[in-house]
C-alpha cells in the first residue's frame, strides 16, 4: 500500500452501525522504530451533528499490533491473521516550512445550500 501524502498517514473511512467513521493511521518516524503505529478515528459529522472527539491510540505488542520495519520507508503491520505492508514515502529532503499548507486567502467555503439550511435553521429556533 503506497501512503499518500507526503506526510506518511494513510486516512480511511468507513461505516459502522449505522455510523460513518474517519481516520489515519502514521508510521511516525520515532514511533515506527520503537514498534508503535499511531490510529486516529472519529465518527464523522456534518453540519447538523455536534462534533465528536477525536479518539488516538498507540498501538504497540501490548494490543496485539506488530509493526516489523522490512526496509527504511517499508513497514508491515500485523494484527492477528491480517497483515498490511505500507511504503512510505522519504521525508529527509522536505523541509518543514515546504509542509505546511498555503494560507488560503480570500476562500470561503459557504455555499448557497449552506445559507439555506442556516435561515432555515433560524426560523426554526427562534
Amino acid at each position: 500500500m503506497k501512503v499518500y501524502p507526503t506526510g506518511n498517514y494513510y486516512y480511511f473511512r468507513f461505516s459502522h452501525n449505522g455510523l460513518d467513521y474517519a481516520g489515519n493511521i502514521r508510521l511516525d518516524a520515532i514511533s515506527r522504530e520503537q514498534g508503535k503505529v499511531n490510529f486516529d478515528y472519529y465518527i464523522d459529522t456534518t453540519e447538523w451533528k455536534d462534533d465528536h472527539p477525536i479518539m488516538h491510540r498507540l498501538l504497540d505488542v501490548a494490543q496485539g499490533v506488530i509493526v516489523e520495519k522490512i526496509d527504511d520507508l517499508t513497514y508491515r503491520i500485523a494484527y492477528k491473521d491480517r497483515s498490511v505492508t505500507f511504503a512510505l514515502n522519504d521525508l529527509s529532503q522536505v523541509s518543514r516550512r515546504s509542509r505546511q499548507p498555503a494560507p488560503m486567502k480570500g476562500f470561503s467555503a459557504r455555499s448557497s445550500m449552506n445559507r439555506r439550511s442556516d435561515s432555515f435553521s433560524s426560523t426554526m429556533t427562534g
